[in-house]
């Protein structure tokens, strides 16, 4: 078996600093997401409302693994003659929840139930059942993300930095 020697302090700088920088990407791209659902939110003042009917109501397991659960909820509604299909309760980033908390908030919207449906009169595609406040996961997110990237930002810069830096010698 070759013998391969470890990996140099150059080497490892370049994987920490391409490793921080996907997750300062990643974290910068999740609260660039939250902050214009908040941004979006703020629009819904001007949004119009109409009634709509609940097509499905349902509780789905969500965030990868089968302890927590997503509110799922479907509503037909009608702007201009022309028939819509909505899925959004709230604005923003949808968390998990317990079992009993995701089938409290499906069964407040039953099949065949009348509901006010609030939509973007410029996008009447974009609808959402309540609009009085962000989706409950949309500030731990931005709250996450901001760390993450604060964290992750200046190593990354730090890491490439030294990646890149001539060796003694080279010049």
């Amino acid at each position: 078996m070759p013998y391969s020697s470890p990996p140099t302090r150059k080497g490892v700088s370049c994987f920490v600093g391409a490793f921080c920088s996907f997750l300062a990407l990643f974290s910068f791209w999740a609260l660039t997401s939250s902050v214009l659902d908040l941004i979006k939110l703020s629009g819904t003042s001007k949004w119009h409302a109409v009634d709509g009917v609940v097509v499905s109501s349902q509780v789905r397991p969500g965030c990868k693994n089968l302890s927590n659960y997503l509110p799922s909820v479907s509503y037909q509604y009608t702007v201009e003659r022309r028939e819509y299909l909505g899925h959004r309760i709230e604005i923003g980033a949808g968390a998990c929840r317990s079992k009993s908390e995701a089938t409290r908030i499906a069964s407040a919207y039953p099949e065949g139930q009348t509901v006010r449906v609030y939509f973007d009169p410029e996008a009447p595609d974009e609808s959402a059942l309540d609009v009085s406040r962000p989706a409950q996961g949309t500030i731990p997110v931005i709250t996450f993300a901001l760390v993450v990237f604060g964290i992750t930002f200046p190593v990354a810069r730090h890491n490439i930095r030294l990646c890149t830096a001539p060796r003694a010698g080279d010049a």
